[in-house]
């Protein structure tokens, strides 16, 4: 049996004084509560209870990888799906273009979500001169890959994750010398791009201007096992993020394209439901990011998470009408509560529809009442399992 899962990133929510439904539990969703009705419900935690997780880990759990064992690092995962091929030892990191003051206080770790083209920017970076060769890649929006073509990956993030605090100095993890010198290397990487970048001109009238780069996730390549030979199936993903499509390059997962299919919240969601219709014809699982859900949660946008999420509604009759020759898995890879702004280690809700999968007596996908349903709570590495029993 055939099946599609459709992760929306970062869907999953929690209720607050404020708003005691969440996203997803306000919104007008009747095809998402058909699902509901058709199939079994649950909730999952996508890697452990207690942990938070990332796109990348999320992801890879629910592909059914054991992140104890095949977990690169985010950086090598971003470095991936930005179509940089990596060799061993060689070191990768995400990368943020972000907006500082003079003192190297973060003012936003997304300089605006900067967008379109930003050429002027990266050759600007890869002008720096540095002790490692290294090379910058920009992937969407604010995100970008930096590769060190040697070093440790035993280094901290010179990213806060948070604003009105500085920039963070890098730290080696370990006492290696190697380590020392990949964080000194860092540090002066930080400092060269905001010199190289503070005076571009794409900078010229933007109140949060692209001046410099912070790093996190660094991570060292390693090969792991496809999909193909951990479970049988031919896979392929559809994604337009570049951390989401390194998780599926690195899984050995045909990449799909979609026109129009961008990242955020104006994406191609129709032509995304359409083209994992149609890739069942030579492949056995297709699996679906749709991230904007997620990107709403981080700017603690209530309103235009739950329009959203609306929006993909109104689009699933593409996929429902396969249901009775394929499975379709409906959830999210984390949550990322808008009144927190940030992926939480909360739960999310999870349903399974298929010609196996008996319906429960749940009605309506949503955090509160998926938790009712006859799966009760699993975690992302059981989706695969269900999925082959």
């Amino acid at each position: 049996m055939k099946s599609i899962v459709l992760i929306c990133d970062g869907m999953g929510d929690i209720p607050t004084k404020e708003h005691p439904n969440t996203p997803l539990e306000e919104a007008n969703t009747p095809n998402f509560d058909k699902i509901a009705s058709m199939g079994r419900n649950g909730i999952m935690y996508p890697v452990g209870p207690g942990i938070v997780p990332g796109s990348d880990t999320g992801h890879l759990s629910i592909l059914g990888y054991d992140l104890s064992k095949y977990y690169p690092g985010r950086g090598p995962l971003e470095a991936i799906g930005a179509g940089i091929k990596l060799e061993p030892g060689e070191v990768a990191f995400r990368a943020n273009i972000a907006t500082i003051d003079e003192n190297f206080n973060v003012i936003d770790r997304r300089a605006g979500r900067i967008s379109g083209d930003l050429s002027e920017l990266v050759d600007a970076i890869n002008s720096i001169k540095l002790p490692v060769d290294f090379i910058f890649h920009h992937t969407v929006e604010h995100r970008g890959a930096l590769v060190l073509k040697s070093g440790s990956d035993k280094v901290t993030d010179s990213d806060p994750h948070k604003t009105g605090v500085k920039v963070l100095e890098v730290k080696p993890k370990d006492n290696s010398g190697e380590a020392k010198r990949t964080s000194e290397i860092l540090n002066e990487f930080t400092r060269k791009s905001h010199e190289v970048l503070k005076n571009l001109k794409l900078n010229e009238g933007r109140k949060l201007p692209a001046n410099v780069i912070l790093l996190r996730g660094a991570g060292e390549y390693k090969k792991a096992p496809t999909f193909e030979e951990i479970h049988g199936w031919k896979g392929a993903a559809i994604a337009a993020v570049a951390l989401v499509r390194g998780v599926a390059k690195y899984a050995g997962m045909d990449l799909l394209s979609v026109e129009g299919m961008t990242g955020n919240a104006k994406t191609n969601i129709k032509g995304k439901f359409e083209v994992a219709v149609k890739a069942l014809e030579n492949h056995d699982f297709v699996l679906i990011n749709v991230k904007a859900t997620d990107l709403f949660g981080h700017d603690g946008n209530f309103e235009g998470k739950k329009e959203f999420i609306e929006k993909i509604d109104k689009q699933l009759p593409i996929l429902m009408k396969e249901i009775g020759k394929i499975n379709l898995v409906v959830t999210a890879d984390h949550s990322t509560p808008v009144s927190k702004m940030a992926h939480s280690a909360d739960p999310v809700p999870i349903a399974f529809v298929g010609p196996k999968f008996e319906p429960d007596s749940v009605v309506k996908f949503g955090e509160k009442e998926c938790k009712k349903g006859s799966i009760g709570t699993i975690r992302g590495m059981d989706v695969t399992r269900i999925l082959k029993g």
